[in-house]
């Protein structure tokens, strides 16, 4: 077993390690950015202003980490041995997707937390949903016409035609609006359980 395991590393590193790793540090600078943008002390201004722009452009990178679900049937059909695919394939991908959510709510978790500190935000709801909503857009976007955040910069009217055209068919509006509310769902759950997590450690 152990032999089918290192095995099963090295095939997963030799085919899926780059865009692993590509797509982990992709969803990793948003977060990264929003631990400096977004501390209790930080005083907004204009290199904040710009910073925090930037954060919101790359942010949907994390979550988009979901969407390579896509690449687990291949991965786990390449493997010859249940080993592999129990103790490499699975774990892997649950852990690539762990980050690339948990990433996405935290830093949503440090801007709301900053913008309900400045009374620019009375509820978590008002800057979460219209982010989960063009996350959603920009997963779509980045997914099936596999644009990237900077192409927004580079293209903004291609990128932009792109979007809105998405809203003209009903499968690729079924698609944002499940996307949507996965994120809604899952970051939801995910607070209730880390404040009660928090409660129970002070309790």
């Amino acid at each position: 077993m152990t032999s089918a395991v290192v095995a099963g590393i090295g095939r997963l590193l030799d085919v899926s390690g780059h865009w692993m790793a590509w797509n982990l540090v992709l969803a990793l600078v948003p977060w990264v950015l929003s631990l400096y943008l977004f501390r209790p002390t930080r005083r907004p201004g204009a290199a904040w202003a710009c910073g925090a722009l930037v954060c919101l452009l790359l942010v949907p990178n994390a979550p988009y980490i979901l969407t390579d679900v896509i690449h687990l049937p291949p991965s786990v059909r390449r493997e010859p041995s249940d080993a592999a695919v129990l103790l490499v394939v699975f774990p892997a991908y649950a852990a690539l997707f762990a980050i690339g959510f948990g990433t996405y709510c935290d830093a949503l978790r440090r801007l709301t937390r900053y913008m309900a500190a400045r009374g620019w935000a009375r509820s978590p709801w008002a800057v979460e949903l219209p982010i989960h909503a063009l996350s959603a857009l920009a997963i779509y976007v980045g997914r099936i016409h596999r644009f990237n955040s900077w192409d927004l910069v580079q293209e903004p009217v291609d990128v932009l035609a792109h979007a809105f055209a998405g809203f003209t068919r009903p499968l690729a509006i079924a698609g944002i609006v499940v996307m949507f509310t996965c994120l809604t769902v899952g970051q939801a759950v995910l607070r209730i359980l880390l404040l009660d997590r928090l409660r129970g450690a002070t309790g």
